[in-house]
């Protein structure tokens, strides 16, 4: 018996939440049109800029991002990425998921090429 597990941990995982998949992605789950509308705001209408030693850079629209530190963003990246919780023996936690699964029968690698 053998138990394979391979662990995901998605560095800058809310810096790489597309905005149209994740509205195209909510879509589904039939919420409110206005909550729809609310979480499309929320995420598009963003913008950013610098300010070091009182120098401030021109305002910068983010197109690709959930804010860090927002109590929703690890549900809006779950739902960014709905797709894997589809399958089989998949445990996600924000940004950090595990898919394992469990051999029964015979195999021919060796346990020293498991970490390959």
């Amino acid at each position: 018996m053998y138990t394979l597990a391979a662990s995901l941990d998605a560095a800058k995982a809310f810096d790489k939440v597309r905005h149209k998949a994740l509205l195209s992605k909510i879509l589904p789950y039939e919420f409110s049109e206005k909550l729809c509308k609310w979480i499309g705001n929320f995420v598009t209408r963003r913008s950013i800029k610098f300010e070091i030693t009182n120098i401030c850079s021109a305002l910068i629209l983010v197109n690709v991002v959930v804010p860090q530190g927002c109590v929703l963003s690890p549900t809006l990246f779950i739902l960014d990425n709905n797709d894997l919780l589809k399958i089989d023996n998949f445990r996600c936690c924000a940004d950090d998921s595990t898919v394992d699964a469990l051999y029964l029968g015979h195999t021919n690698i060796s346990p020293d090429r498991v970490y390959e």
